[in-house]
């Protein structure tokens, strides 16, 4: 057991090492406010370009978001906002906001049925530009975005150095409570691995890929039978010989200040959920690095208590302590890069609550093969295909599930 134990501490601490050392540099590039000595953009060449965004719901937090997308600087770019509905809060929000925005327009998508609502929402919009954009940005509705987003991620694809661009974003936190900053430290890992070329994915709140390559490999036709964009591009894409490029100044904001358990929760979970869905190999294989990252966790503690108590030897106390104040230090380096750099015992904390909840959540993933999403829940394939759009007003966060499940016993 000591031999073990040992190996999955080496384990856990060169991965906390690894993966700092690997993104550290590229998240500081996102981080820089503009003006601040981040790369500049040089000319981008005259390429016919359109933003989509779809939506749902209203907020001020989305109306902020939806005002800096609005204000991005690339010339003659295409706006498109799209919803699925006109009785949708965010129909009347968009219709507001546009009202002197001639590049802007709002498409009305109707309900999906076969694949996410989002998914329907993009291809609406796509559907409706036709050919008036020869590259297509996409981005989230709910992150503030620097007005170069979009000139950032279609630089690349304009000028011909690749077919398939993505950013990322930042939480913000507007509080140091636990759950808030454990989602700093969920987006922050995710950050800092698009940093590695044979892992870096595109991300559906921030990428841009050329019209041609999204008609030439069957995009529209994927995304109209699958839960989610992103994971399933990447994939596709990748497959025809497409990498992504990530591009660290392509970096958006994201303020949280009241939060909870519960959306961490259903958030995080559901990232588990299209990575079991849409890449089964390497969501098994998952189960390798989640047991590295959490069993040491677990164990430290254990040993140190088992050495207090005279039921265990007090070297392996000591090894115990020592895992946990090496791991601690090396949370710390992680600290600077959240903004605001939150206190040290808060963000620790939240550190072995990401490492415990994310344990915990993979673990539910091998349960249940339905993700829920606001009202709306899906019956998920392995393959990312829908199998079944189930919508109801009574969908909660307890009964989800058990709707769903009576609702096909019934039929």
């Amino acid at each position: 057991m000591n031999a073990v134990f040992l190996a999955l501490v080496a384990c856990e601490l060169t991965l906390f090492a690894g993966v700092y050392l690997l993104g550290a540099g590229y998240v500081r590039r996102g981080m820089r406010a503009p003006g601040a000595g981040e790369t500049p953009l040089p000319a981008v060449p005259a390429v016919p370009a359109a933003l989509i965004v779809p939506c749902t719901g209203d907020s001020p937090l989305m109306r902020r978001s939806l005002g800096t997308l609005l204000a991005q600087d690339y010339p003659g770019l295409r706006v498109v906002f799209a919803v699925s509905h006109e009785g949708d809060p965010a129909a009347a929000a968009i219709a507001e906001l546009i009202r002197n925005e001639p590049r802007a327009s709002l498409v009305t998508a109707g309900y999906a049925t076969a694949c996410c609502q989002k998914n329907h929402n993009l291809l609406a919009a796509v559907a409706a530009l036709g050919d008036e954009a020869d590259i297509f940005v996409f981005c989230d509705s709910t992150h503030l975005a620097r007005p170069d987003l979009a000139a950032r991620l279609a630089a690349p694809l304009a000028r011909g150095q690749a077919k398939l661009t993505s950013g990322f974003h930042q939480i913000v936190p507007g509080e140091a409570s636990l759950p808030l900053l454990t989602m700093a430290w969920t987006v922050l890992a995710v950050h800092m691995l698009q940093a590695a070329p044979f892992l870096s994915q595109p991300w559906g709140g921030a990428m841009a890929v050329t019209r041609a390559t999204f008609e030439e490999n069957g995009v529209a036709e994927l995304w109209s039978r699958s839960i989610v964009d992103d994971f399933m591009l990447g994939p596709r894409l990748l497959q025809k010989g497409v990498r992504c490029l990530p591009v660290a100044e392509a970096c958006l904001d994201t303020p949280l200040s009241v939060y909870s358990w519960r959306v961490w929760r259903d958030w995080w979970f559901r990232q588990l959920q299209y990575l079991k869905f849409c890449l089964p190999p390497l969501w098994a294989v998952t189960n390798l690095g989640i047991l590295a990252l959490a069993a040491p966790v677990v164990l430290a503690p254990a040993y140190i208590l088992a050495a207090c108590l005279g039921l265990a030897s007090p070297a392996l106390g000591l090894a115990g302590a020592g895992h946990l104040a090496a791991l601690c230090l090396l949370m710390n380096a992680y600290r600077p890069l959240v903004p605001g750099k939150p206190k040290f015992f808060a963000f620790i904390a939240a550190g072995f609550a990401f490492l415990g909840g994310t344990a915990w959540l993979y673990a539910k993933t091998w349960t249940t093969n339905v993700m829920t999403w606001r009202d709306i829940a899906y019956e998920v394939a392995l393959g990312g295909g829908v199998k079944r759009v189930i919508r109801s007003g009574a969908l909660d966060g307890k009964n989800r599930e058990g709707n769903l499940l009576q609702r096909k016993d019934a039929s």
